[in-house]
């Protein structure tokens, strides 16, 4: 049972921040905002798939690199 809520949960989570690639739907910008806590809850869980993982993380590395969060050089001088 708690395995195919989380599934759904997951597909849900990737479905919204997947519409960070539309850039006509400018609404999801601050609407995703509402969304970013569930989608790190759904990533830190281990039952999640990698293909799901890689599309939510990437979703949300876009969300955050448009609202100008973050930036590639700010990630990387963090790890050296």
């Amino acid at each position: 049972m708690q395995e195919t809520v989380f599934r759904v949960v997951a597909e849900a989570v990737e479905r919204e921040t997947a519409r960070t690639q539309d850039d006509h739907d400018t609404a999801s910008h601050v609407e995703l905002e509402a969304v970013i806590p569930h989608a790190e809850s759904v990533l830190r869980n281990a039952q999640i798939g990698d293909n799901t993982f890689i599309s939510i993380a990437s979703n949300l590395r876009w969300h955050h690199q448009k609202r100008g969060r973050y930036s590639a050089g700010s990630v990387s001088e963090r790890h050296r």
